[in-house]
């Protein structure tokens, strides 16, 4: 599922520091659902409903000695804003879409950040 595989790319990229490439391309679309993650994603840098609460507990008890090391008081919203902003500086999307017909315009309209926050 695109949700897991997402959690795992934000935990790679925002907990372990690590860089991290997502490619995914138009033929992959099972679902236009899809896109309004990847709308989200390129618009704000994170994804809404994508963690638990527990899942959100988790990853800043993860980043916690990292976020301190950093010399940043380890409040809940500094630990979640410490891991978000790893996550935007490693994680990198490439979205592949064909020019060919009017799908990849018809998307554009409905999900701007495709075009514009690229």
């Amino acid at each position: 599922e695109l949700k897991t595989d997402l959690q795992w790319t934000f935990k790679r990229s925002g907990e372990k520091d690590e860089g991290i490439l997502f490619l995914f391309t138009d033929s992959q679309i099972a679902n236009e659902n899809f896109l309004v993650l990847f709308n989200d994603l390129l618009a704000s840098g994170e994804i809404t409903d994508l963690h638990t609460s527990e899942d959100r507990d988790t990853i800043r008890n993860a980043v916690r000695s990292s976020c301190k090391s950093c010399g940043i008081v380890d409040t809940p919203e500094n630990l979640w804003s410490f891991y978000i902003t790893r996550v935007r500086k490693n994680l990198h999307m490439s979205l592949c879409f064909s020019p060919v017909g009017d799908e990849l315009w018809s998307r554009a309209r409905k999900f701007p950040a495709l075009v514009t926050c690229t």
